[in-house]
């Protein structure tokens, strides 16, 4: 349990580094910020990046992020300093790409940032660019519409360089074949299985195996910290700055905020990071602001958490705004060894077991490579039925056998596997699976398989190759730049350890 607890989020954070911030965000925030003064985090041929530019990026991509994949993630996840070098390198390649397209007077037509706005679907209605709600859109995020243009030429201009750079991406045809004939391999295999549940006796635990390990790991058994909040909804009005205004100036209290603009003041109590919030007595879009991206961030803020005072109003949406302090905070506690025992003694008994059926696949894998051609015959009669596997679609014949080798698929098809050989493959909690490599097939360049699949290989390997262009040419420009960062300096102000 806790084993998977921890690979989860570490595949949450290799997602994370994996994603692409689009370079131009519809409404975004770098437009209302002066950070004029304040922490550099990196300076790019003497353009100082300050802390603020950095906060509002990262908030971005983690707003981006979270959208895509429609969950709340745990906090940490963000608040990695790998995750927050992402946004550094991200901001550093765009401030380089604007040295380069400034040094080449790169212009920008009317026609084409007029193009672009048009286009984005936030502005139009029925498919057909909308002047009227783009205005308004525009005024409700306080953006200014000439800026708000400006933004967007500048945009067009840095994608300029790395368009075209990628432009240049050329593939020869016959590597695609080449790539599209092993994209279509079959495997034939066969498996024996080494479950955990046949080695329980060799999962005894003591109580004191159980004792050491909730004494060493206290820190995985912890009541989270949790906490009562009062807030406030503000809709669609024309005093939405008074109200922002009056949540800063009276920022030990909701109360003169709430008496003043005649707004309903809220309670939710039990709420906790990494963690969403279920109240029954909350409505849907009170659920939407406190589950929201930015308002977790922003509670996190050290004089919102540890002062209890307000956050700021909050645009979630532009017709939802929220504002919110901590009355009670109920500190993080351990949980009492006597509850977690069970639990404890069912993980560590199941690793042991499995511990064993691993030890065990090994030992016969060593009994096969030693014995003689008839000892062969004989232990290969043990294995399954051939199947037949498809790097394509690598679960669509693996029968009995398809739950245990989700998300490991590719042992099968590991180049260094050879045919007539046996590897095994850890299954973690469930045991282990050898596996006999039977024989390959790589279909002939022009079957139907590959011909079909060529197109789309094509495609990939050319933007593969788009990629690496362009990330070697911002390598080689950068050489030759007056770079500086400072990745040390990226503590979030808005942000506290995960707790």
């Amino acid at each position: 349990m806790f084993e998977l607890i921890r690979e989860r989020k570490k595949l949450l954070l290799v997602l994370l580094l994996l994603l692409v911030v689009p370079p131009f965000v519809v409404v975004g925030a770098w437009d209302r910020i002066n950070p004029a003064t304040g922490i550099i985090v990196a300076t790019v041929n003497g353009k100082d990046i300050f802390q603020r530019e950095w906060e509002v990026a990262h908030q971005q991509l983690i707003d981006e992020f979270k959208q895509r994949i429609g969950q709340d993630l745990p906090e940490e996840v963000f608040n990695s300093q790998s995750a927050r070098e992402v946004t550094l390198d991200d901001m550093i390649n765009r401030e380089i790409i604007k040295v380069v397209t400034q040094d080449l007077s790169i212009h920008v037509s009317d026609e084409a940032v007029k193009s672009v706005i048009s286009s984005i679907p936030q502005f139009q209605t029925d498919g057909i660019f909308d002047l009227k709600k783009a205005q308004n859109l525009l005024e409700q995020r306080g953006t200014r519409a000439d800026l708000f243009e400006s933004g967007v030429r500048s945009d067009l201009a840095l994608r300029t360089i790395p368009s075209a750079i990628s432009g240049t991406a050329f593939v020869p045809r016959s590597v695609a074949r080449r790539m599209a004939q092993a994209e279509n391999e079959d495997r034939l295999i066969r498996v024996k299985f080494f479950s955990s549940l046949s080695y329980e006796n060799d999962g005894s635990i003591t109580d004191e195996d159980i004792e050491n390990f909730y004494n060493l790991n206290k820190n995985m058994f912890q009541v989270p910290a949790r906490y009562d909040l009062e807030f406030i909804i503000v809709e669609e009005s024309d005093q939405l700055e008074e109200i922002a205004n009056s949540v800063y100036e009276e920022s030990e209290s909701l109360n003169p905020t709430a008496d003043s603009f005649n707004l309903k003041l809220r309670n939710a109590n039990g709420f906790r990071f990494g963690q969403l919030l279920v109240d029954s007595s909350l409505k849907d879009k009170e659920l939407d602001a406190l589950n929201s991206p930015k308002f977790r961030t922003a509670l996190r803020n050290a004089e919102v958490i540890e002062e209890g005072k307000n956050t700021d109003l909050l645009e979630i949406n532009p017709k939802l705004n929220i504002s919110a302090r901590i009355i009670k905070k109920y500190e993080s506690k351990p949980i009492p060894f006597q509850v977690v025992k069970p639990q404890i003694g069912s993980d560590l008994k199941l690793k042991k077991m499995a511990a064993a059926a691993n030890e065990a696949a090994g030992e016969w894998i060593k009994l096969y490579s030693s014995a003689d051609e008839q000892e062969r015959n004989n232990l290969l009669a043990e294995l399954s039925e051939t199947m037949t596997i498809n790097r394509l679609d690598p679960s669509a014949n693996l029968g009995k056998y398809k739950n245990a080798l989700t998300g490991k698929t590719d042992e099968i098809f590991d180049h260094d596997f050879a045919v007539r050989e046996m590897k095994k493959l850890d299954l973690g909690g469930n045991g282990s699976l050898v596996i006999f490599l039977e024989t390959s097939y790589i279909p002939k360049p022009s079957s139907s398989s590959v011909t079909d699949s060529l197109p789309k290989m094509y495609s990939n390997l050319e933007n593969v190759d788009s990629q690496v262009s362009y990330s070697s040419w911002l390598n080689q420009t950068q050489l030759g730049m007056d770079v500086e960062r400072y990745s040390e300096r990226l503590v979030s102000p808005s942000s506290v350890s995960s707790e």
